[in-house]
């Protein structure tokens, strides 16, 4: 009895022949061979996120796809996405088999040849900064390339700290008169803000006169001045 590892998922042909000094009437059952041929499942694992450059605070959605390039079925197939920190489950929907979002598994099951199954994991971007999800495949079978078993996408959480200063030229005016309030808006970073909006809107015992702004425009039957996008700093 011989134990063997096997090295090779291709068909491999082990023979044993017999020889002795002796005459043997019989030469046709000198040699028998065994062929073993190891199966071999080549998956593929592709990553993709909807949003690169989400606000932190709001939710992306993780895309995975995984692939059986052959040349045989995969059996005991999952995929392995643990979210990170910055990351926060929320949900998660598969084309097959189930995700635990506390082990990160997704358990996927057989995947025959030529088949592919997704998922879409949805997570809260809780900080920020470049925050990688990482993807990784596995199965019963060999296979032949590991390269593409793993799959990662990147966010970058972005937040910026708006700060609001505001006067008047003068805080005792004569009844009948008219202020000028000075409204001031600045983004303290440490990301650029987006669809600025300060909402200034007079209350009773203030009727609008007029409004200049340095930047977009004021609308003074809602008090919305929309700013629009604010760089850092």
């Amino acid at each position: 009895t011989i134990v063997a590892t096997v090295g090779s998922s291709a068909a491999i042909a082990n023979t044993a022949t017999v020889t002795s000094p002796t005459f043997d009437p019989t030469a046709g059952d000198h040699t028998a061979t065994a062929v073993v041929d190891a199966p071999a499942a080549n998956l593929a694992v592709t990553k993709t996120v909807d949003n690169p450059s989400p606000l932190v605070g709001t939710n992306v959605v993780f895309t995975v796809t995984v692939t059986n390039n052959g040349p045989d079925a995969a059996t005991g197939v999952t995929v392995t996405d643990l979210l990170p920190a910055g990351l926060t489950f929320q949900s998660a929907v598969a084309s097959s088999g189930a995700y635990n979002f506390g082990t990160g598994v997704w358990t996927v099951g057989g995947l025959n040849n030529a088949v592919s199954e997704n998922i879409q994991i949805t997570a809260q971007v809780t900080a920020a900064g470049g925050i990688t999800n990482t993807a990784t495949a596995a199965a019963t079978e060999h296979d032949p390339n590991l390269a593409d078993n793993t799959a990662s996408a990147a966010v970058a959480g972005t937040r910026a700290d708006l700060a609001v200063t505001k006067t008047v030229d003068t805080a005792t005016p004569a009844l009948g008169g008219t202020v000028t309030f000075t409204v001031g808006v600045t983004n303290n970073g440490p990301d650029d803000a987006t669809a600025v909006v300060v909402n200034d809107l007079l209350p009773a015992g203030l009727t609008f006169q007029s409004a200049v702004a340095s930047s977009g425009a004021y609308n003074f039957g809602t008090g919305d001045w929309t700013v629009g996008d604010l760089t850092n700093g």
